[in-house]
């Protein structure tokens, strides 16, 4: 309302004695006159179908009086229309403006980001940069698109990030071709984990500096079938032990003993509740084996569970405890749900038991990861189904810790092309086929940014006329164009160097330190919405 009451005002300004005057077009010289800013608002008013009531009164006279003040306060000379109309935009990138509101704890800005601790140091860092990035963004931005944000008809989305910084948005890092083909953090070389609770660990460190690299929310797709590899070598060890410990010369009883024993201790080592009734005697993987085998692999995969919920519990503590340097807990989610084999199984049990269990003495309900929980026909959907049963404890930790999430395979297979997770929170890649390949690829791709047109405001100035409704929409869709275009320019322009987790050690690829990132977002391999 402030840029149109502005925009009233169609002279040039001159100050002086304390007195502002307005010189009009034709040259005439009058005495600035707020009724014209009173006008204005009320016009505004009158075209949101808005009643002005008395609190809107003094709103009003509020405006005007703010008007003429920033007027006196900012022109001690001649000033141009073009200059006095951009007043909100020029407050908007003005950099001690933006440190001055943060200094005050403006609440726009401390509360803007539900998942930021205003009260913390490492958070107030950030939301300082933040305020002078965002200062900075519309200076950056094309003036249609700066002034399109402005006015409210387009949002540019995390303007607190982006364009001043090269950052990409949310993504499906491949965190699965970086533990298995090793990766470089800081200063330490990583080889490959060698059982799934090392597994847990390096891919927490890999998403705390995804976060610290992009601004967006990040996902761990299929996340069950892809540590299965890293839970087999576990029970790879625990079959040697159990060899060890059950030696060929051991008597069938004293076996069975130690197999019992293991798995009457089961349930409190994996903390069930008084009302859990225990898990199953388990089946060997080789039922054709000897006997004293067969109680070697039940032995190993009682083990083996436990291993598995210790590295899940892990996983979601140090997630939890992160902080990163954008002064949050990295935004990650966890999807899986398709993998029907035993180690896969016992992946989405721990995912599902940790949850339940909640953080801590108080058993506080984790924030992170979001859990992503996929039902497929064949899969889980159905009584019958292999995974029925684990569908069942997905509703009930839904119901005790508000997630999992809940989607369809048969459903984003038909929407998008092919399936995958959602990146972080809500947004979706589209199925992408690689040319090189011919193989369908998810992970290692990645949104380049995020902008919204205000479809509301379209039908509330067309005042039901649907051909100017069209008319403003696809003025308003030609901005936002404008606008994704300016992203994946300025996206383009990082160096592998400056994000190397993302662009160098296999996130996103293995480029070199000159190579160019466009190569892993051209041909619709990344998306912008």
């Amino acid at each position: 309302m402030e840029t149109q009451a502005l925009d009233a005002v169609s002279a040039t300004v001159k100050t002086g004695t304390g007195k502002v005057l307005v010189e009009k077009r034709d040259g005439r010289v009058v005495d600035f006159d707020p009724i014209n800013i009173i006008s204005a608002v009320k016009s505004a008013f009158a075209d949101l179908d808005k009643k002005i009531g008395p609190q809107e009164e003094q709103l009003i006279r509020d405006i005007a009086n703010q008007v003429e003040a920033e007027i006196k306060d900012r022109y001690n000379g001649p000033a141009k229309i073009e200059d006095i109309q951009n007043l909100e935009r020029a407050k908007a990138t003005d950099i001690n403006e933006a440190v001055k509101r943060l200094v005050n704890r403006d609440e726009a800005l401390v509360r803007e980001n539900a998942n930021k601790d205003s009260n913390v140091y490492s958070t107030q860092r950030d939301l300082l940069a933040g305020a002078v990035s965002k200062a900075s963004a519309f200076s950056m931005l094309p003036d249609a698109v700066s002034n399109a944000h402005m006015k409210g008809d387009i949002h540019f989305h995390d303007a607190d990030y982006s364009p001043f910084t090269a950052q990409s948005n949310c993504s499906l890092p491949n965190y699965w071709d970086m533990l298995a083909n090793g990766f470089t953090l800081g200063n330490a070389p990583m080889g490959s984990p060698n059982s799934i609770s090392i597994a847990a660990t390096q891919i927490t460190q890999i998403m705390k500096d995804v976060a610290s690299s992009q601004y967006g929310g990040q996902t761990a797709n299929r996340a069950d079938e892809h540590f299965v590899e890293y839970a087999r070598k576990d029970y790879d060890k625990f079959l040697e032990q159990a060899h060890e410990i059950m030696p060929d010369d051991l008597p069938i009883e004293i076996a069975e003993r130690q197999v019992r024993l293991a798995k009457d201790v089961e349930p409190k080592r994996l903390h069930f509740e008084k009302d859990r009734p225990a898990l199953p005697m388990d089946e060997p993987f080789n039922k054709d084996a000897s006997r004293l085998q067969q109680l070697r692999e039940v032995w190993a995969k009682i083990q083996t569970r436990k291993a598995i919920y210790d590295a899940m519990q892990t996983m979601e503590y140090q997630i939890n405890s992160n902080r990163v340097s954008n002064g949050q807990t990295p935004f990650v989610t966890v999807g899986f749900g398709l993998g029907t084999d035993w180690f896969a199984r016992e992946i989405q049990r721990a995912i599902f038991l940790n949850r339940i269990r909640g953080l801590g003495s108080e058993h506080h309900t984790a924030i992170f990861p979001k859990l992503v929980f996929t039902i497929k026909h064949g899969v889980n959907a159905d009584p019958g189904d292999p995974n029925y049963d684990l569908k069942q404890l997905a509703l009930e930790c839904a119901t005790k810790r508000m997630y999992p999430d809940v989607i369809f395979y048969e459903n984003i297979v038909k929407i998008t092309g092919s399936f995958k997770a959602p990146m972080g929170c809500r947004s979706f890649l589209q199925g992408w086929i690689d040319p090189a390949t011919g193989k369908d690829v998810e992970d290692g791709r990645m949104n380049l940014g995020v902008v919204t047109v205000n479809v509301p405001r379209i039908a509330l100035e067309s005042h039901g006329d649907k051909d100017r409704f069209w008319k403003i929409f696809d003025e308003r869709m030609a901005v936002a164009h404008q606008a994704l275009q300016f992203r994946i320019m300025r996206c383009k322009q990082a160096a592998p160097v400056n994000a190397p987790t993302l662009f160098r050690f296999g996130a996103f690829g293995r480029l070199g330190a000159n190579d160019s990132v466009d190569q892993l977002f051209r041909n619709e391999r990344a998306t912008v919405s």
